[in-house]
């Protein structure tokens, strides 16, 4: 734990060197406020993240990382197949012919 917590600190003064950059004057007002906090909220959260994978039993974290994992990869195929239905739509306009059947 004292070696993560180590790696924190560094992330943190590495964050606040980035962070002392200014947004862009054509950003929107809430695109400002929040790029001043980004790289921060993100390092928390990945900390909230793993010490609370860190005080459970493994089998939940594995469970966690699991489902987090077959998640993505069933929402991508979803999209995945969306587009080509899509695509085959498109093309079916065009008179070419395309035989896929989902």
């Amino acid at each position: 734990m004292s070696v993560l917590r180590l790696h924190i600190k560094k992330m943190k003064v590495l964050e606040s060197r980035r962070t002392s950059q200014n947004p862009s004057s054509d950003w929107m007002e809430w695109e400002k406020r929040i790029f001043t906090r980004y790289h921060e909220d993100v390092c928390e959260a990945m900390a909230l993240l793993q010490t609370y994978l860190m005080n459970t039993r493994p089998s939940v974290a594995l469970g966690v990382l699991a489902l987090v994992a077959m998640s993505v990869s069933l929402s991508s195929s979803t999209a995945m197949v969306n587009v080509l239905k899509i695509a085959k739509g498109l093309l079916e306009g065009c008179h070419v012919c395309i035989d896929i059947d989902f």
